[in-house]
């Protein structure tokens, strides 16, 4: 996944005239210091000019020994617009005052910053789960016969949801050439939503393509599909099968919910019912 940029209180930044315009530079600090951003000035009372004034484009420069310090500095480069992303050069890291950024302010500062970007990263909550593996107990035990490979029971589902009381379950040939099964569980919600769970031991299944990250969880090992900060997907791989839980159609389950859900998926021989 990728690394998320350090917060403007945690983020300095030296900003230097690269255009020759009067009050670029200061105008420039003053905004990202609203921002939040910790605006240095050039140090030994050394003027805030870069080495010319032939910048056309506003350069964010960054220092490459400082975690998260090129993630920081995309950040800065959106409130500029057009402005360029670049490592540190020697000939400015000299007026940088030790900043993890230093902004040189080109001909295509205006005096303005673009709006701030609305930040959409879910908030993280506890799972909304239920020990529920009588949901789908029996509709397994149905079809375990009838494939081959090993199926696995979701003993914790969201908290509102059921099997769906029209389809709750679903066996059907999965690939072209009808040599890999899959079952299909349908869960409603009380929101009169739908998620499921599916299983199949057709590793090249065209939806497990594109995965996000892979991530090692209790000694098994989980595909991740985000749609941008929500997790749609969460996929089991196991030697002899994939398991995945889809989120609903606007992903309305949180991350942490459909995290719950892969992690409780059990072998169906080791779940009773109670």
């Amino acid at each position: 996944m990728k690394r998320r940029a350090p917060a403007p209180s945690a983020t300095t930044i030296t900003v230097l005239n690269g255009n020759g315009v009067d009050g670029s530079a200061s105008t420039a600090g003053y905004l990202l210091g609203q921002r939040g951003y910790q605006v240095r000035t050039p140090p030994n009372g050394l003027p805030a000019n870069a080495p010319n004034w032939d910048y056309f484009r506003t350069e964010v420069n960054y220092d490459g020994r400082t975690h998260g310090a090129k993630e920081a500095a995309q950040k800065v480069a959106n409130l500029f617009g057009s402005a360029e992303v670049k490592r540190l050069p020697a000939q400015i890291s000299q007026l940088a005052n030790g900043a993890m950024l230093t902004v040189v302010v080109g001909q295509t500062f205006h005096g303005s910053l673009a709006s701030a970007p609305i930040d959409q990263t879910p908030k993280r909550e506890r799972p909304n789960i239920s020990y529920a593996p009588n949901a789908s107990l029996d509709l397994l035990r149905e079809r375990r016969a009838r494939v081959s490979f090993p199926l696995m029971v979701p003993t914790v589902i969201e908290r509102s949801s059921w099997t769906d009381s029209t389809m709750p379950a679903r066996m059907y040939w999965i690939d072209p050439g009808e040599k890999h099964k899959a079952v299909r569980l349908v869960y409603h919600m009380g929101s009169n939503e739908y998620w499921g769970v599916e299983m199949t031991d057709w590793d090249d299944a065209p939806v497990l393509a594109d995965k996000s990250l892979t991530r090692r969880i209790g000694g098994r090992v989980y595909d991740l599909y985000y749609n941008g900060p929500k997790l749609h997907m969460v996929v089991l791989n196991t030697s002899k099968a994939r398991y995945w839980v889809v989120n609903t159609l606007l992903d309305r389950i949180s991350n942490e919910t459909m995290l719950a859900i892969a992690k409780g998926l059990k072998p169906l021989g080791s779940v009773k019912r109670r």
